[in-house]
């Protein structure tokens, strides 16, 4: 109990507003850069024919879900929204924007729910860049069928995996502000080693002896030579 207190004690005063700053720039950033993929896509997988050159069909992937198709002349052959999926990805974005103001601008324990949203949305975009850079397409098979196949990342799509370098960077630093903030003591203990707390103590010991002396007490000390008309 007395430890939890302590931490607690700590994150009320986990550094000062103006110090979080720079955290939080680095945070937003990471958010920013995840912004376009909510209406870019992150994935172009093209198909073309090897013989004659020509292209066959694209295939756009966004990181929320949804898929599109494109043929020959750029006829739109298939289209499979997501809408579930891109309300998540809006809504993780908002947290992770207003994690960042908490961040900056909140105080006390209230600051734990900024590195909390921001762990949700570079969760996701982690989980969406690994997959996304993890696919392996067999161009053996497309080759024997006498195509082409080429897919890969797109501009939005290396910036969402941009993103979430940045935001696991800034929980990184949002982490060690708080065990700073936690291990920092509190104003209480501090006044108990304070260090003129011992010179203080004895010199009221010394008065308190002096007040204690009883009246006309000899005080110690070498004799002083008195003549005989200053003794009468």
């Amino acid at each position: 109990m007395r430890t939890s207190g302590r931490v607690l004690a700590g994150l009320r005063s986990v550094r000062p507003v103006a110090g979080r700053w720079p955290v939080a720039l680095v945070a937003l950033l990471g958010v920013a850069m995840a912004v376009p993929s909510l209406v870019g896509p992150t994935w172009l997988q093209t198909v073309s024919d090897r013989q004659r050159g020509e292209l066959l069909s694209q295939q756009w992937q966004w990181s929320w879900g949804r898929v599109d198709v494109t043929g020959l002349t750029g006829v739109e052959l298939d289209l499979v929204p997501n809408p579930v999926g891109l309300a998540v990805a809006v809504v993780l974005l908002v947290l992770g924007a207003v994690a960042v103001a908490v961040w900056a601008l909140a105080r006390g324990v209230v600051v734990l729910l900024a590195p909390i949203a921001l762990a949700l949305l570079a969760g996701r975009l982690l989980t969406t860049a690994a997959e996304r850079h993890g696919r392996v397409f067999r161009e053996e098979i497309a080759s024997e069928a006498g195509l082409s196949v080429t897919s890969g990342s797109t501009t939005v799509g290396w910036l969402e995996t941009a993103s979430a370098v940045v935001l696991l960077a800034a929980l990184v630093l949002m982490g060690v502000g708080l065990v700073r903030g936690a291990s920092r003591p509190e104003p209480a203990e501090l006044a108990r080693h304070d260090p003129e707390e011992p010179a203080t103590r004895h010199t009221g010991a010394a008065s308190s002896a002096a007040a204690l002396r009883p009246k006309g007490a000899r005080l110690d000390g070498p004799e002083v030579g008195l003549s005989d008309e200053e003794r009468r």
